[in-house]
């Protein structure tokens, strides 16, 4: 009986001992240092606009994008006039982070350090799914990504995927990441250095990436363009046998004063549909 009843009293003091506090809330693994029952994230970085989904409540760990504009805009024009993320599900589900450049353009050396410093403050302040960092990027922004994730200076592993529109071949190869190429059949912008159609470009995705160079058509949702409001082929293929997933979208939507350099009709639809194929 005397054994019987010590078992019993230490049982209920090693309950006691190691049950938790209902009111401390147990975070994933995958949850950034800034997860809190009252974390409200940092809107105040400078030079960044950062937009919050409709649910967000500092607990529940979210995606994140970090969004790079094109040369000669800022933030906002980004948001509201180039990429047009305002009611999309990019927006609704992700916090964007959309950077303003130091100056007209991003420049490697200049805004490499800032970007780190804001995506680790991002993380420090804000619920963020570790394992769900991305970037997207329009021109002059996407050139940028490109640059970051070919800097042999650095190496580092900041994001999990990445979309590009209208960007340029730039310094490969780099280490294998989820990648969406966005790219026009005619891009006018890009017929100074011979990529008008986009077919240098993503030799760089394509190499680092590791792929054959097989692809098979993808499904993609058709839209009108802005300009004009002729219907837009999305024209999505994805490369196989790849170290990373790699979908390369040759569209010809002739948006952006008709030179078929800007963010297209369904780029924010398949930009959210592949992120979300990789969390």
């Amino acid at each position: 009986m005397f054994r019987l009843s010590c078992f019993i009293v230490f049982a209920v003091l090693l309950s006691a001992c190691t049950s938790v506090d209902p009111a401390t809330p147990a975070f994933p693994s995958y949850a950034s240092a800034g997860c809190s029952a009252d974390a409200q994230g940092n809107s105040q970085l400078p030079d960044t606009l950062i937009t919050w989904p409709s649910d967000y409540d500092g607990a529940t760990p979210k995606p994140l994008v970090l969004v790079f504009h094109g040369r000669n805009r800022d933030a906002q024009q980004m948001r509201e006039q180039d990429a047009r993320t305002l009611g999309s599900e990019l927006e609704e589900h992700y916090i964007l982070a959309f950077v303003k450049s130091a100056a007209s353009g991003y420049v490697l050396e200049d805004d490499y350090p800032r970007v780190k410093a804001i995506r680790a403050d991002i993380l420090a302040t804000s619920c963020v799914d570790t394992r769900a960092v991305f970037a997207m990027g329009l021109s002059n922004g996407a050139q940028f990504i490109a640059q970051i994730l070919g800097d042999d200076s650095e190496q580092e592993h900041l994001f999990d995927g990445i979309a590009v529109v209208a960007s340029s071949y730039q310094n490969p190869p780099w280490e294998p990441i989820p990648s969406l190429v966005i790219h026009g059949l005619n891009d006018t912008v890009r017929e100074g250095i011979d990529d008008a159609d986009g077919s240098k470009d993503i030799v760089q995705f394509v190499t680092s990436n590791q792929c054959a160079e097989s692809t098979r058509p993808i499904q993609a949702a058709s839209c009108r363009s802005l300009t004009g409001g002729g219907v837009v082929n999305p024209g999505c293929v994805e490369y196989q046998q790849c170290g990373a997933r790699t979908i390369f979208c040759n569209h010809d939507d002739p948006h952006y004063s008709d030179t078929n350099h800007g963010w297209p009709c369904f780029a924010n639809n398949k930009i959210f549909e592949f992120f979300e194929s990789l969390r």
